[in-house]
């Protein structure tokens, strides 16, 4: 019986030491997740978004409203807002030039 409850007692100590370690290993996790945004990835990102949208707003500008679908100040709104508000301009809001 004194045997047994030594094998317990290291089983327990066992487990105790396990969940710690998963413990640590969780907090790392969450700790590595919460990390800031890459710089090297935001930075050009940003650039590239500034660039379509000032070509965007560029040819926004030069067209007449025959010559866009919908709302000029809407597709500003919509390319300053992300690239993909730009994007749709070019293939959708555009009317080729007559």
């Amino acid at each position: 019986m004194n045997t047994k409850l030594k094998s317990e007692e290291k089983l327990k100590k066992a487990l105790g030491k396990k969940s710690k370690q998963m413990k640590q290993l969780a907090k790392r996790k969450t700790n590595h997740m919460a990390k800031q945004p890459d710089k090297r990835t935001i930075i050009p990102t940003l650039i590239v978004h500034v660039i379509v949208m000032t070509l965007t707003w560029r040819d926004i500008s030069s067209r007449t409203d025959a010559e866009v679908r919908g709302n000029k100040a809407v597709w500003r709104v919509a390319s300053a807002l992300n690239t993909i508000g730009s994007v749709a301009y070019w293939v959708f809001g555009r009317k080729p030039r007559t």
